[in-house]
């Protein structure tokens, strides 16, 4: 197993068919899948059984440092106030890897606290299964 530090990894947002850094992001949390299922126990049945449902791809969030001028916070906040709207994610790993997805961004909503850089706060629904890439 080769283990590979997290600094230098990084997530982008595609505008305008190019991939652009989300800059001030402070950690990329887990995210993907999981598999979905119902219960379907019948009276007569000894323990509980489960059918199969659709996967939830679950949802991104993020956050970090907040600039009002940089192009992909300003972006992904007009996403936030436009419906129906979806987006590709890019996240590259420092070891390489990548893992692509696209997602709805459902909230940007910033903040400010004495003694503090001005942070934002990013919920992505994501809507798509996660294409992952192995590092070279």
């Amino acid at each position: 197993m080769t283990k590979t530090s997290a600094a230098g990894s990084k997530i982008q947002v595609t505008i305008n068919g190019n991939f652009v850094d989300i800059p001030g992001v402070e950690g990329i949390p887990e995210f993907g899948p999981s598999k979905g299922e119902y219960e379907n126990t019948a009276i007569d049945d000894l323990s509980k059984t489960f059918g199969d449902d659709i996967p939830d791809n679950g949802s991104l969030s993020l956050t970090g440092s907040w600039d009002s001028k940089n192009a992909a916070h300003a972006y992904l906040l007009t996403r936030a106030n436009t419906a129906s709207t979806t987006d590709t994610f890019k996240v590259v790993f420092h070891s390489g890897a990548t893992a692509t997805v696209t997602g709805k961004c459902m909230q940007f909503r910033t903040m400010a606290a004495k003694g503090q850089d001005e942070k934002f706060s990013i919920n992505v629904r994501l809507t798509s299964v996660v294409n992952y890439t192995a590092a070279p």
